[in-house]
């Protein structure tokens, strides 16, 4: 939705960041903290041209996320579920949706869990 502002964390080479702005209207910022993955998405956030796509080198964990809507991330199962769960249980207002990609949330119940198909991976949606 246009209101919704949408991080990406850990966005690697902003591919999914980009596309996210594209093909919706809301505000779109990927967070990543490694210099030569952040570089890579910067420039493809300057290649895009996307007025609602922000690329910003900061470490996800010191990153106040209370202003989200919608949190996108690719991560590794035990740093989900021991560093970032209660991050987001702390920061995340209600109603706010959190996509995780490849990875279930433990102890979360997912709205939807997504296949597109049988080869691809998982895509779990939850709702705070």
């Amino acid at each position: 939705q246009k209101n919704d502002l949408v991080y990406e964390l850990g966005c690697g080479n902003g591919r999914v960041a980009a596309y996210l702005a594209k093909h919706s209207p809301a505000k779109v910022i990927g967070l990543e903290l490694a210099w030569p993955f952040y570089l890579l998405s910067k420039l493809r956030q300057l290649m895009a041209g996307q007025k609602n796509l922000s690329i910003r080198c900061r470490n996800l964990f010191t990153t106040d996320l209370s202003e989200a809507s919608v949190i996108y991330v690719f991560g590794i199962p035990d740093k989900l579920t021991d560093k970032l769960k209660p991050k987001l249980e702390r920061e995340l207002a209600p109603g706010a949706k959190v996509i995780s990609y490849s990875f279930a949330i433990a102890g979360w119940q997912p709205l939807v869990i997504d296949q597109p198909t049988p080869s691809s991976a998982q895509i779990f949606i939850y709702q705070r």
